[in-house]
């Protein structure tokens, strides 16, 4: 009989034990307002433009602004290049992280072109 007891109190206590791991919220979670702790959004938003020369920094093409890059390891390939950006901003601080760089193959010479046809 006392094993039962002591088996039930057991389970009750590792079940409450799980239902409170489950609240914590690790440091970079979202809050409510849709951004993380670093004030990020989870929303991902696509940019066209240019990458500078120092690689910190992203030009828009739309409206010319300028963003700080949270990540610049993430552009140090594409230093100088077009891309698009796949990518999380920052409003507050005009920053953005990027997520995915694409590179722009629009510009230059295709082999379907009438130039190429005989």
């Amino acid at each position: 009989m006392k094993k039962r007891i002591v088996v039930a109190v057991s389970a009750v206590l590792l079940m409450a034990m799980v239902a409170a791991a489950q609240d914590v919220k690790p440091a970079n979670s979202l809050s409510s307002d849709g951004q993380n702790a670093a004030g990020m959004s989870k929303k991902t938003f696509n940019l066209s433009g240019e990458v500078a020369d120092s690689g910190k920094s992203f030009v828009t093409d739309q409206d010319h602004r300028v963003w700080a890059v949270a990540n610049p390891e993430a552009l140090a390939i594409s230093v100088g290049d077009h891309v698009t950006l796949v990518s999380r901003i920052n409003a507050e601080k005009h920053e953005l992280q990027v997520v995915k760089v694409m590179t722009d193959t629009s510009a230059g010479a295709r082999l379907h072109d009438a130039a190429f046809r005989r």
